[in-house]
């Protein structure tokens, strides 16, 4: 997945820390009604954002029964075993074969049973998911299973986001089967949600011949993507250099007065439209006189997976300082 697919600013995409009011985290020395400014970003200098991500799906499909289940089976075809290990399930533990699959990317490990090839748990670089409930028998091969209304299955989804692997989202996808039609047939719906807040810490390890790195981030950002997180200029900036300025459609600008992590402030309200990889993300920033992006909403429907939504806040940053 694309490093901005989940968001059209520098920070995207796909939370173990409980959401905690944003108030907590914003700065003792506040000044109502005054103007912030920024300065160029340097190295050792720490943003915090204030992360909301929601991504919700419901959606149900026609299958035929025989493949009701194959979410909750392996079944890649020519992959021979890398090595075998003891899972727990329900408080029971069953014997895996863990099958390996890599490429430039990514490398993804699953663990299923070696006696029915039921997909225990999936790890990644990033991130895992595992069986959570199942009304199934998981001794038993999918064509052993008896498929009926009410069957079935549910995994946690644990994932870093892209370019911030410190912050992590959890979610559920579960699959359930709701109606057997009369042609070897059925309908199988499958909800997924993720409703996570998080504090997240961004601080600039190294800049050399003009690429910016931050701590535990490989991700390498140009000036304007570094800045990105507290100016406005800078993050369209770096939107157009990533996507081109035929994707980006510039919406209506307003002004209205909001509550932010530096008190109460006037902001202009610019509504922005992203083509992101054929999918239209809908972006709302609100920035002050000075150009300082206090807040930045967003919307995106991807395809066969939902409507995600995300909001970021700026709490604090040594690069931002009140007049």
């Amino acid at each position: 997945m694309d490093k901005k697919v989940i968001i059209a600013i520098v920070i995207v995409a796909i939370i173990v820390v409980a959401g905690v009011c944003v108030y907590f985290f914003w700065p003792k020395e506040q000044k109502f009604g005054g103007t912030e400014v920024y300065s160029d970003i340097k190295v050792g200098d720490s943003t915090s954002l204030d992360f909301d991500i929601s991504l919700t799906m419901d959606d149900t499909e026609t299958v035929q029964i025989s493949e009701a289940l194959e979410g909750m089976y392996f079944d890649v075809i020519g992959i021979e075993p890398a090595y075998s290990q003891s899972v727990s399930f329900n408080d029971k533990q069953y014997m895996c074969d863990v099958y390996v699959i890599a490429d430039d990317d990514e490398t993804v490990e699953y663990y299923a049973i070696q006696t029915s090839g039921v997909v225990l748990k999936v790890e990644t670089e990033d991130g895992f998911q595992k069986l959570v409930s199942t009304n199934c028998d998981v001794t038993k091969t999918i064509s052993e299973q008896d498929v009926t209304v009410g069957t079935t299955y549910s995994y946690e989804i644990v994932v870093a986001i892209p370019g911030l692997e410190s912050m992590m989202v959890t979610g559920a996808s579960t699959s359930t089967v709701t109606e057997i039609g009369n042609g070897g047939d059925c309908k199988l719906r499958t909800v997924v949600n993720i409703d996570e807040e998080d504090l997240v810490e961004v601080v600039l390890e190294s800049i050399n011949a003009g690429v910016y790195k931050f701590v535990d981030d490989d991700y390498e950002y140009t000036k304007d993507g570094a800045m990105s997180y507290y100016a406005y200029s800078c993050c369209m900036n770096d939107i157009i250099d990533e996507y081109g300025k035929d994707a980006v459609k510039m919406g209506k600008k307003t002004t209205a007065n909001i509550l932010t992590a530096y008190g109460e402030r006037d902001v202009t309200v610019q509504k922005v439209e992203v083509d992101i990889d054929g999918a239209i993300a809908d972006v709302t920033f609100y920035y002050g006189a000075k150009d300082v992006l206090y807040r930045t909403e967003m919307t995106v429907q991807m395809e066969d997976f939902g409507e995600l939504a995300m909001s970021v806040d700026l709490i604090d940053s040594d690069d931002v300082k009140s007049l």
